[in-house]
């Protein structure tokens, strides 16, 4: 099964996708390490700028799928509470390990997301890119 870094992920996502990302402000950030695996989490609670999506916060989570702390580093896995994440991109990014099925019914997006291309959503994007960008 193929694991994703954070650099793959942002690589995936097409470019109107990543370029809303720059009007999506992180409210709050909270870094930390599980006790049982030793993994590096990132929870993080994101907002659309006002004219550029629903305005209200959306939660996001980005694990690291190794012992590493660094979640820059190697492969993680990824969550967003938004109907994006929910409805185009959780199934076929847990085909590809990046993600486990924790908020859609988990079938695929045929209408949405018909050949389960894996991308992140604006959220994600965001944090993502501010995770390469300050080498957390």
């Amino acid at each position: 099964m193929a694991h994703l870094t954070a650099a793959q992920l942002i690589k995936t996502t097409d470019g109107p996708r990543r370029k809303r990302a720059q009007f999506v402000r992180i409210i709050q950030a909270k870094k930390y390490r599980t006790k049982k695996t030793k993994q590096g989490v990132i929870r993080a609670s994101l907002q659309s700028l006002k004219g550029y999506g629903s305005g209200k916060p959306h939660g996001v989570e980005i694990r690291s799928m190794t012992g590493n702390y660094k979640i820059s580093k190697g492969p993680v896995r990824v969550w967003c509470t938004c109907e994006d994440f929910m409805y185009r991109e959780e199934y076929a990014l847990t085909k590809l390990d990046a993600s486990r099925i924790r908020w859609s019914n988990g079938k695929p997006a045929t209408i949405t997301n018909p050949y389960n291309t894996p991308y992140v959503c604006k959220h994600l994007a965001k944090m993502l890119s501010t995770i390469i960008n300050k080498r957390m």
